[in-house]
């Protein structure tokens, strides 16, 4: 569970039980990083949607546990309260979950992370993996059973 992870400078996710070093961003990853969560910001947070932030542990599962700390995040209003472990963790899975591709977080990884995601929700929620090396948004799959079972 989180409280077991190491502290210090290096990141660590949690995947079914795993542990996983996540590298630190180079240069063009925080600048993309940058630019997406400027424009959550502006779109979002300052409209009075919700809240957008980087590098936010959330608990999306436990026995085995499973921590991301996704690039960038969003959280509707709708999802408020939002929840939050004893360490600080998010347990409300978030609206968009932004992870930007590199080196080390490849499109295969990333679709495990939004089908993990999705599974933690009740609504409709958004991954997207965004491209360092060119610049562009790659979409994930945006859909998820609603509470009643549909599509």
């Amino acid at each position: 569970m989180p409280t077991e992870l190491p502290s210090g400078d290096i990141k660590y996710e949690l995947d079914r039980g795993r542990l996983i070093i996540v590298s630190p961003p180079v240069r063009r990853h925080g600048k993309m990083q940058g630019r997406i969560v400027k424009e959550l910001i502006s779109q979002g947070e300052e409209q009075g949607l919700g809240e957008a932030g980087t590098e936010t542990a959330f608990v999306l599962g436990r026995n085995p546990a499973t921590v991301y700390i996704p690039d960038v995040h969003f959280i509707a209003r709708r999802s408020f309260p939002v929840r939050e472990t004893r360490e600080g963790y998010l347990e409300t899975a978030p609206d968009v979950a932004v992870e930007v591709l590199s080196k080390h977080n490849r499109r295969p990884k990333i679709d495990q992370k939004v089908t993990d995601y999705l599974a933690c929700r009740r609504d409709r929620s958004l991954g997207c993996g965004s491209g360092e090396e060119d610049h562009h948004c790659l979409p994930c799959r945006c859909s998820a059973a609603n509470p009643d079972g549909t599509r």
